[in-house]
């Protein structure tokens, strides 16, 4: 049992406004939004006491802010054809302003992403590059400042902070264009959707090894 673990808490704030103009031919809808989230449920490492290394327990919050913004037209509207457009902007940043977590460097160079203080809720993160050596060998800095090519501990957990942060795994900007046309009985949709602001990890082009494939 674990009797410290309680509820995640929120505290929000929406203002919203809706406007039609031209006999509402043209709608907009604009959302914007204030969140504080805290006693956010989490793994955390622990000493073991109790048998369990890894328990969960309250131990991060988060703010985050958002706009939202909705256009609908109808470009054309007759007995036998019509055309609509719709289009969905959206904008969301988050930042982690308390963890009681001790993340692995492992743990931050995932192309998952990783929770910082002071970043984005999925963080992605790097070792820095320093560069080719002479047989051609990527290398990296370690934390005390030091080249290096494989003296990487990836298990640390103390001496995180040289890592470069490279931005969210999570798009900031997400959204949709569609354009409906109506003919008669038949209708035709074309949508699409978008996202941008976030970063991935691209497959890795070098190995240590190769084999004859």
């Amino acid at each position: 049992a674990n009797a410290d673990l309680t509820y995640e808490k929120k505290h929000e704030l929406n203002l919203g406004l809706d406007l039609g103009f031209l006999n509402n031919r043209i709608n907009t809808t604009f959302d914007i939004f204030w969140r504080n989230n805290y006693d956010l449920i989490g793994p955390t490492a622990t000493q073991g006491i109790g048998g369990e290394v890894v328990r969960y327990a309250n131990m991060a919050s988060m703010k985050s802010r958002g706009q939202e913004l909705s256009v609908q037209t109808q470009n054309f509207k007759e007995k036998n054809f019509s055309w609509t457009t719709n289009l969905i902007f959206s904008h969301v940043t988050t930042e982690v302003t308390k963890l009681m977590a001790r993340a692995t460097t492992m743990d931050l160079i995932s192309q998952n992403g990783f929770a910082v203080v002071g970043h984005s809720y999925r963080g992605l993160y790097s070792i820095p590059y320093a560069g080719l050596n002479e047989q051609g060998i990527p290398q990296f800095y370690t934390p005390d400042g030091d080249i290096t090519t494989t003296d990487i501990d990836f298990q640390n957990r103390d001496k995180n902070g040289y890592l470069i942060y490279e931005g969210p795994t999570d798009p900031t900007i997400t959204g949709s264009l569609g354009n409906e046309f109506r003919y008669k009985n038949w209708r035709l949709n074309i949508f699409v959707t978008y996202s941008f602001g976030n970063v991935i990890r691209l497959d890795p082009v070098f190995r240590a090894y190769y084999s004859d494939l």
